[in-house]
């Protein structure tokens, strides 16, 4: 049985991970999101990636895989960044900077194995927190997250609970740069939370922020901190998996699904993301004391149900744009700010 404080250090990293999504959402927006609208196409695509990418884990040498996961965790910290630092050369050394450390952590006190863990554990929330951002401000619905998770749960069952291919990840993986699991080694049994596992929950509680508010929000941080207990008691599941990993999303999936069925039966259909950005007329007096609309000029993303952004002249550099004065919008009564 794990420890206490095992336990209580996987559970705060977990639930960090998903309050650090949402307070980032919230203060930062990433200048150019690199994906369009994420769609069920994209689902198909990530569930492609999850299944291949493993395997080439598994089976390229350790250089290269070490390699590999170092590219994708740098492009991570780059993106986390561009909206915090302008300046690329600052934010490209902080991101290699993260980079260094991840690959020097294992080395740093060979015989303490808290060292390598605390650093990997800090990285892989980083990593959580830049993926589910950009999943959800590229305007990623609650639905599409959570039909995602389904998918994964289904290949985490066969994958994970049936097949030791998730197993055989992990141990090659194990003590490695970039290991890709949220842990606290202390004692011959060790609590864990994979990165899959850790960022299907934090982009589906953010994706409930983002389509209905904080108390869409704060429901699905709850539910995914109530499934900790079962994940926990693996001994409940034990006859239905052969293998030493556990399957988290066997769990996670179908809370998720209730819980987004349930936001949705009471609050309605979901906001766009630029609903959520509060992208709405402002009442503002004039100078005979009449009251005015006035419309934000916060540009839209594709497929948010606001005009497209025309394309530039011929070597122009300036690509703003702002939405037009005579814009529809709702009265302050209709509004969903996404401080909500």
């Amino acid at each position: 049985m794990p420890t206490p404080t095992a336990l209580a250090i996987v559970v705060a990293h977990y639930a960090l991970a998903m309050l650090l999504s949402v307070a980032y959402f919230r203060r930062y927006r990433m200048p150019q999101p690199p994906l369009g609208v994420m769609n069920l196409s994209d689902v198909a695509l990530a569930l492609v990636c999850i299944v291949v990418v493993p395997y080439l884990h598994v089976l390229a040498p350790s250089w290269a895989s070490t390699g590999f996961l170092a590219l994708v965790m740098g492009g991570l910290f780059a993106l986390l960044l561009e909206p915090m630092i302008p300046r690329r050369r600052w934010r490209w050394l902080l991101a290699l900077a993260g980079v260094a450390l991840g690959i020097a952590a294992p080395s740093l006190r060979p015989g303490d194995s808290h060292v390598f863990t605390a650093v990997n554990n800090a990285l892989i929330v980083l990593a959580v927190v830049s993926i589910a951002n950009v999943w959800v401000q590229s305007g990623a619905s609650a639905r599409t997250l959570v039909v995602m998770a389904i998918a994964v749960t289904v290949y985490d069952f066969v994958f994970t609970g049936r097949l030791p291919l998730t197993a055989d990840l992990f141990a090659r993986l194990d003590h490695r740069p970039f290991e890709p699991l949220i842990g606290w080694r202390d004692g011959p049994v060790w609590p864990a939370m994979g990165l899959g596992d850790t960022l299907m929950a934090s982009a589906f509680v953010l994706g409930l922020y983002k389509a209905w508010g904080r108390g869409a929000a704060a429901a699905g941080l709850g539910a995914m901190l109530l499934v900790l207990p079962v994940l926990f008691l693996r001994p409940f599941f034990g006859t239905l998996f052969v293998t030493d990993a556990y399957p988290a999303m066997v769990v996670i999936g179908p809370v998720q699904w209730a819980v987004y069925a349930a936001c949705r039966r009471r609050h309605g259909p979901e906001r766009t993301l630029g609903a959520c950005r509060g992208r709405a007329a402002r009442p503002t007096v004039s100078g005979s004391g009449s009251v005015e609309q006035r419309t934000a000029t916060a540009p839209h993303w594709p497929g948010e149900g606001g005009p497209t952004p025309p394309s530039p002249g011929r070597g122009s550099v300036d690509q703003s744009f702002t939405t037009t004065s005579n814009a529809i919008t709702a009265p302050a009564s209709k509004r969903m700010p996404c401080s909500s």
